[in-house]
């Protein structure tokens, strides 16, 4: 009786530092995992964590169109697999199997009407977009992994991409997904305006001259601003080249106006200024036209587009630079209307 004691007592013991053991190597194992975590984490970690925010604004972005694209392919072949049951059981001749094939009809029609209703584009559509902005999205990850310090000439100047790369995804959302034609391109293609449009009686031997609409009015979609540009010159370069100025001008004056709409930033001029030069930098040429004048030279006309995406990222990394928290007035006044 004693020996079993004994051994009971033995057993238990051995079970006690076997159970220790298991617990100081579970929690080692903890340990090593979460300092891998955070190592990882940290190596993905970029030398500007506010492009690092933005980056995962976009990746977000982009994984939702993944998951649409998913989502339309599974009701494409949820469709294509009710039809074929429904072929199945054209044959049969019971009450309740005609009423089932009824209701599998109605499902795919609610199907198919649901993907009209809120999908503009289909699963392929979804994937080239998800695609094409993220090999761009890649494209300035790399190259923003290349640099461990930034001064602040470089982190201006990548500030500048990303904004430009903003208003690609922009573009690849609406061109794609959208399938929306740039009104721009549409105004010039389809509205040519006379009246006001008239420079002069004759231009190059014609009697009327005929401009694009988007010359005599801006285009308007939700996610661009337009501003247009009117210059002369003596030779053709030299009026594109004053019309562009001119338009980049319009941008400035239109950030000004937007800034004496603010309290915060009465004070600011310095800062001010800034905002206004890098939004009208930033805005890129949509469309252009320009045409001789008799004795005059030449007339051009620059219209420029300022994604509104891009240009609230652009208003904000100049406030993070400069130290200057948010003005939400001044930047929802970029993201709805500027004029």
């Amino acid at each position: 009786m004693t020996m079993r004691i004994q051994r009971l007592r033995v057993s238990s013991t051995a079970w006690q530092l076997v159970g220790r053991q298991n617990i100081q190597s579970l929690l080692v194992a903890l340990l090593v995992t979460g300092c891998w975590l955070l190592c990882s984490t940290a190596c993905d970690a970029s030398a500007d964590p506010f492009l690092d925010g933005q980056m995962k604004v976009i990746e977000d972005k982009l994984n939702i169109w993944d998951k649409r694209s998913l989502l339309i392919a599974c009701l494409t072949y949820a469709v294509a697999a009710l039809g074929i049951v429904m072929a199945a059981l054209q044959a049969a001749k019971s009450q309740w199997i005609k009423g089932g094939t009824a209701a599998l009809a109605v499902v795919s029609a609610l199907i198919v009407s649901f993907t009209h209703q809120f999908f503009p584009a289909d699963d392929r559509a979804y994937q080239k977009a998800a695609k094409r902005a993220r090999g761009k999205l890649t494209t300035f990850r790399l190259e923003l992994a290349q640099f461990h310090d930034l001064d602040e000439a470089t982190k201006a100047n990548l500030y500048q991409k990303f904004g430009r790369l903003i208003g690609d995804v922009d573009e690849i959302e609406n061109s794609t997904i959208y399938n929306a034609i740039s009104t721009a391109n549409v105004s010039a293609a389809a509205q040519p305006s006379l009246g006001v449009s008239l420079l002069s009686t004759a231009w190059a031997g014609q009697n009327l001259a005929m401009l694009p609409g988007w010359t005599n009015q801006l285009p308007a979609d939700d996610r661009n601003l337009y501003f247009l540009g009117t210059g002369d010159g003596s030779t053709l370069e030299d009026a594109h080249q004053n019309s562009l100025v001119k338009a980049r001008s319009a941008v400035s004056d239109a950030v000004l106006r937007a800034a004496k709409g603010s309290a915060s930033l009465t004070n600011k001029s310095q800062l001010v200024a800034e905002l206004a030069k890098a939004l009208a930098e930033s805005a890129e040429i949509a469309e252009t036209f320009a045409a001789p004048q008799p004795s005059l030279g030449y007339r051009a006309y620059t219209l420029l587009r300022l994604s509104k995406s891009a240009a609230v990222f652009t208003a904000q990394s100049i406030f993070v630079r400069t130290g200057v928290p948010y003005d939400n007035h001044f930047l929802d006044t970029v993201q709805s209307d500027l004029k």
